[in-house]
């Protein structure tokens, strides 16, 4: 029976429905249609009853749920989040359970390599089997580890398979998100990131990076090359230019000759110039970290513009902070040879007035020291003061035809200083002069500034080796056997002759494979090797000539690469090949007479010489020592020669500072070599040790050791010139 309001009203629905399904006004009993409506009423209350434990039993799972995860639902929220965000950045999304190797794959993940949502399944072969064979061993060795827990995330790169055929660059970046009791990983979560057009633009700059040594290589053999086709003819101009000077001329000969020859310097100091900034930009010059004297340095950069000071009368002061340390360690040569730049071009531009250099600590920077050259001179223009450092530009194009200059000087002082961590810097006003500052990194050479003494070997008296052969009286000295090879006739005369009236026997060769035949006769104490010959070259004779004295067929020679490539990764060449030494061309008397008498066997004095004994006055020393003497052992036959010696010393030793002062290694080398030679000969051993140790400081280029021997050689020169006035 149906009871209640709300199913009289179903009744009487029911009813109109059922009396609209019989037109013809027949109806069914209405007891059967009660009883038909209270079975749906049943059947509804059955399902109403049993939606009603289904929802108790979801809020009871719920709950039950949030007890056991209370942060489940809002991690759900957040991972639909973090994957709609990742795959906002064009980042495809994977999910990775470990345990059935079933993996989530992002619409996006799917995109990036072509596919619809449909073509890839949820299989881990499905990433794995496109994974490039090549990178899959990477791919492991990065995955492994994270999955062990030993490394904090996975993170590797490699190409994936497309659609079409083609591979994409994949950053590929995941994170194990659960573990199980044991450690082991469940659940692990990353993402895909196409990398593909960074990867392309890594390859065509590593392209262009290749292809820029390339040409840096080519541009440091064609610059080698023109060195060596400039240097050739060059070497026979300044060489006979040498020779002519020597001859007898009248003063316009002469003076055609002086100008032949300084031009022939200047065009040198231009390639010079050139092949340094080709060695700059090339990153193949390597800087020395050797002991520099900052008071030797700068006082010898005021000597040797001493005679442009005179001619000019534009004073050059030097001022050193007593803060800045006695010694620091860098490269001396190339620290020298941006001071002597900036200080010859504010000569150029200083028509009077004084310029200053000026030494002091850079503030604020450790081991660093910074230099100025202050001059007051013309000026640059504000707008001009950025190009002075650009390649082959002036701060005005009329400077070039005023003062010359190829505008290379600057960009090569920038580069230098760079190298040595430094920077440049110009402030300059027109007509009120200029400021020329640049820092370079200089650490105090600790314990240099009190160098102990150098053990140096003496030369028994009766057994001096004479050090100049065209300047030493009444000795008979051996004949040394010296080969000449070279391919161009002029050279092998001018070699020749540039060793004519010193006791040598000069004989000459035109090939390698002759100075091979020559020297396995035997009877040859010094080879100058031209490297540079058709067929045989130097490299190979000399290597030849090695191997057949490792055969035991003869005793080693020395061997002197001549060569007109002046870049030190020739001369380490040479070296390599079996040479002892190089001589670059053009070759100079000066060079060349020091490479033989360094690497010739040297004459011995001959004849029983009996000694002298003679005594002079030691003037008493700065640091008021008492007067003493100093005995020597003077051959008789010598003894009348000692004034002029001790003159010619004297000279010797100005050569030294002007060779100290250009770092010109073969100037002092030659000059010590002298000293050494002929000291002990005219009685004075202290030379004879003063000598020993410049020539051999200069087979290191040690020039701290020798900026620190030479005062006192002035020193022993001068008191020794005033006690030879007290002894007449």
């Amino acid at each position: 029976m149906l009871e209640g309001g709300d199913n009289q009203e179903l009744q009487a629905r029911a009813e109109a429905n059922i009396d609209s399904c019989f037109p013809d006004g027949s109806s069914l009993p209405l007891t059967e249609v009660q009883l038909q409506l209270a079975r749906l009423q049943i059947e509804y209350r059955k399902l109403e009853i049993l939606h009603g434990h289904v929802r108790a039993e979801r809020d009871a799972l719920q709950a039950l749920s949030s007890e056991l995860d209370p942060v489940g639902t809002e991690r759900r929220l957040q991972d639909s989040r973090w994957q709609f965000a990742i795959e906002g950045a064009g980042d495809g999304v994977w999910d990775w359970n470990v345990s059935d190797s079933r993996v989530f794959f992002s619409k996006q993940w799917k995109a990036i390599f072509g596919y619809s949502e449909e073509e890839v399944g949820d299989a881990l072969s499905e990433w794995s089997s496109r994974v490039h064979p090549d990178d899959m061993p990477q791919v492991m060795a990065d995955l492994q580890p994270h999955l062990a827990g030993i490394t904090p995330i996975y993170s590797n790169e490699h190409r994936v398979l497309c659609k079409d055929g083609s591979y994409r660059w994949i950053l590929d970046r995941g994170l194990v998100v659960s573990r199980d009791a044991s450690g082991n990983a469940e659940r692990v979560v990353g993402t895909h990131a196409d990398i593909t057009e960074r990867k392309q633009a890594e390859e065509r700059l590593v392209a262009a990076t290749q292809a820029a040594e390339r040409a840096n290589q080519a541009k440091s053999e064609f610059l080698a090359n023109l060195s060596h086709e400039i240097r050739t003819p060059m070497n026979a101009i300044i060489g006979m230019g040498e020779l002519l000077v020597e001859t007898a001329l009248t003063p316009a000969q002469r003076r055609y000759v002086n100008n032949m020859c300084a031009a022939g310097e200047h065009l040198l100091t231009i390639i010079n110039d050139v092949l340094d900034l080709a060695k700059i930009e090339a990153g193949k010059i390597e800087l020395e970290a050797t002991a520099i004297s900052v008071r030797s340095l700068t006082d010898g950069i005021s000597a040797l513009m001493a005679l442009r000071s005179k001619e000019t009368g534009v004073i050059l002061v030097c001022e050193i902070d007593p803060a800045v340390p006695l010694v620091v360690r860098g490269d001396p040569s190339r620290l020298r040879q941006v001071l002597i730049n900036l200080v010859d071009n504010a000569f150029k531009f200083t028509p009077r007035g004084q310029i200053v250099l000026s030494v002091r600590l850079c503030e604020g920077v450790a081991e660093t020291l910074e230099f100025a050259v202050t001059d007051s001179g013309v000026g640059i223009a504000r707008d001009r003061l950025e190009a002075v450092f650009a390649t082959f530009t002036q701060a005005d194009n009329s400077i070039t035809r005023r003062y010359g200059g190829t505008g290379l000087g600057l960009t090569i002082c920038r580069g230098l200083v760079e190298l040595m961590g430094g920077v440049i810097a110009v402030e300059s006003e027109l007509a009120k002069g200029t400021v020329f500052r640049f820092t370079a990194r200089l650490p105090e050479a600790s314990g240099l500034s009190q160098r102990p003494g150098v053990l140096v070997s003496v030369a028994e008296p009766d057994q001096v080796s004479v050090g100049s052969w065209s300047s030493m009286p009444e000795v008979a000295a051996v004949r040394q056997r010296i080969l000449v090879v070279d391919d161009i006739a002029i050279n092998r005369e001018l070699v020749t002759a540039l060793l004519e009236g010193l006791p040598f026997e000069v004989s000459c060769v035109e090939s390698g494979q002759a100075a091979i035949e020559r020297c396995a006769a035997g009877g040859i104490d010094l080879v100058l090797m031209d490297i540079q010959m058709p067929g045989m070259d130097g490299y190979e004779a000399t290597r030849s000539i090695r191997q057949a004295e490792q055969n035991g067929a003869r005793g080693r020679v020395p061997i002197v690469a001549v060569t007109a490539h002046a870049m030190r990764e020739e001369v380490a060449r040479c070296l390599d090949a079996g040479c002892d030494g190089h001589l670059a061309k053009p070759i100079k008397r000066a060079g060349l007479i020091a490479s033989v008498e360094r690497f010739a066997a040297r004459p011995e004095l001959t004849g029983g010489a009996r000694a002298q004994r003679a005594w002079l006055d030691v003037a008493e020393s700065e640091e008021g020592a008492a007067v003493g003497y100093l005995e020597l052992e003077v051959a008789e036959e010598v003894a009348h020669l000692v004034p002029r010696y001790l003159d010619s010393c004297f000279t010797r030793a100005q050569e030294l500072e002007r060779g100290i002062a250009t770092r010109d290694l073969d100037a002092v080398r030659r000059v010590a070599h002298v000293l050494r030679g002929s000291g002990s000969a005219f009685g004075f051993p202290q030379i004879t040790d003063w000598g020993v140790c410049i020539e051999e400081a200069a087979l290191v280029s040690d020039w701290a050791l020798i900026e620190q021997v030479l005062p006192d050689l002035l020193r022993y020169l001068e008191n020794a010139m005033l006690s030879r006035g007290r002894t007449g």
